[in-house]
């Protein structure tokens, strides 16, 4: 499933499999880091979110930062979606005080989801620097 999102439009490009493997290995040996939430119905899974957690001073809390977010087609539409995003930003995380994500920008059907459920755009711009770049 990673690999069909990164396929898509919601993603820059392909993931390399490495970096899959290491974010796995490192939730399961830090599970205060955040974790891999699966969605289940009666056909199986159905989807993922890979949610990491960190401390805003802004917020003064701990936030969970939903980094991937997917449902597979054939049940997009059909609301597995809508509950998944609602369990992880009601009732996932007892210490959690809300949850953020990025959407890329031509990714209209998600980011229609995110603000009917209640995200809203903020002001910051986000930069990102990665060492070696």
């Amino acid at each position: 499933m990673v690999k069909q999102f990164y396929a898509e439009d919601a993603a820059e490009g392909p993931m390399d499999e490495e970096k899959v493997k290491l974010t796995i290995k490192t939730l399961q040996e830090q599970p205060t880091a955040g974790a891999i939430l699966m969605a289940e119905g009666e056909a199986g899974i159905l989807g993922y979110a890979i949610v990491i957690h960190y401390w805003s001073n802004e917020y003064g809390g701990w936030l969970a930062f939903l980094d991937e977010l997917f449902i597979t087609p054939p049940y997009r539409g059909m609301g597995f979606g809508t509950r998944f995003v609602q369990y992880i930003t009601i009732e996932y995380g007892e210490n959690i005080i809300g949850t953020g994500l990025e959407v890329m920008p031509n990714n209209i059907r998600a980011l229609q989801l995110y603000q009917r459920l209640g995200f809203k755009l903020d002001r910051l711009q986000h930069l990102l620097h990665l060492k070696g770049e």
